[in-house]
């Protein structure tokens, strides 16, 4: 399952194609056009969420939820006013099964 958080307006082709990962050094560090966080289901319940690239990290109880503490997390990380218009939510389920 992928998840969209929309931030507004359109990508242009040069976003589109963008490599995710930080933009600047140190304090001045702005948000890409697009991150993706791997969402796992966490073993107590709820959701983890984990920004690839990036040293974000939240949880949620639920989807509605793990949305909303992904938009804080996003915001608290990166400059205010910065450019980013998506995050993406990619739930991987890992699970065995015996043949």
């Amino acid at each position: 399952m992928v998840g969209f958080l929309d931030f507004g307006g359109q990508r242009s082709e040069a976003e589109a194609a963008a490599v995710p990962g930080p933009v600047g050094t140190g304090d001045d560090v702005k948000a890409p056009a697009e991150i993706i966080f791997e969402v796992t289901e966490a073993a107590e319940g709820g959701y983890d969420a984990r920004a690839l690239g990036y040293s974000i990290f939240t949880q949620g109880d639920d989807w509605a939820d793990l949305k909303a503490m992904v938009k804080d997390a996003v915001a608290c990380h990166f400059d205010e006013g910065s450019e980013l218009k998506v995050v993406r939510l990619h739930f991987v389920k890992d699970e065995a099964i015996v043949v």
